[in-house]
């Protein structure tokens, strides 16, 4: 039995494939890590493909593109992506602030995070900040 005025979101995690089929298209997310296995485990070097991954145009894992926007990136960009994804990695905090900045917004930078380290990481969206009134000044704070 929940507390009254808490909420535990963990609880309805076995219901999230039913309730997010309609406005996610059915999302496969062992797809996704199962593409970013080797990025995860420091076998592959990240690259421009892992965000290729992310949009899913072809709509096999999920429909990214509906709901986000990764920004055009050039090779610099995807450099300084390197050194966080890559081992050794930095800690949780400057590599959430790096990605933040270099991903413009912290839906896909959180998304990116979550592929790479499912176990550490989560997707925050606005839904899910409103839903734990999740609140910080800065993308990184939240």
């Amino acid at each position: 039995m929940v507390e009254k005025g808490k909420f535990d979101l963990k609880k309805l995690l076995d219901m999230f494939p039913r309730i997010s089929e309609k406005p996610l298209g059915k999302p496969n997310l062992s797809g996704i890590e199962a593409e970013f296995k080797t990025l995860a485990s420091g076998e592959e070097e990240f690259s421009i493909k892992h965000f290729e991954i992310l949009k899913d145009v072809n709509h096999r894992y999920w429909r990214f593109l509906d709901w986000w926007s990764i920004p055009d990136l050039d090779e610099k960009d995807i450099d300084k992506l390197k050194t966080y994804f890559n081992f050794p990695r930095p800690d949780t905090e400057t590599m959430v602030k790096g990605v933040c900045r270099i991903s413009k917004n912290i839906e896909v930078c959180s998304c990116l995070l979550r592929f790479v380290d499912p176990i550490k990481y989560g997707i925050l969206s606005p839904p899910v900040e409103n839903l734990l009134n999740i609140i910080g000044k800065t993308n990184s704070e939240k």
